[in-house]
């Protein structure tokens, strides 16, 4: 993933001639992504050792795609509105999933630390 942001990032920078806004806005977005994806893949080797670091990785994975996500429908303003009603649409249902499941998270370290 962080491999597909790179090349994305590289593209854009490459394609474009102006620094408009969109693109700006765009590379910042996807510059975040590629950010987390570096600290998943660098936090991956610790993650066997505690729980803490697969949560970590885990959570910026998820936050990395998010970020793609964000990035592409900046990179859609000029675009049908169905592209980027669909996007828009991927990014709203990804952003739900991923706030069900950190509550989840979370409820399930407070009932850890009552239990012990």
């Amino acid at each position: 993933m962080a491999g597909l942001t790179l090349a994305a990032l590289s593209l854009l920078y490459g394609l474009s001639d102006s620094e408009s806004s969109v693109t700006v806005d765009a590379l910042s977005v996807l510059s975040f992504g590629f950010v987390f994806f570096l600290v998943s893949y660098s936090v991956a080797s610790l993650s066997l050792e505690r729980r803490m670091y697969w949560v970590i990785q885990d959570k910026t994975t998820a936050y990395g795609c998010l970020f793609m996500l964000a990035g592409v429908a900046i990179l859609l303003t000029n675009v049908p509105s169905i592209a980027i009603s669909v996007t828009v649409t991927g990014l709203v249902i990804v952003l739900v999933v991923h706030f069900l499941e950190f509550k989840s998270d979370l409820e399930t370290a407070a009932n850890e630390s009552r239990n012990s």
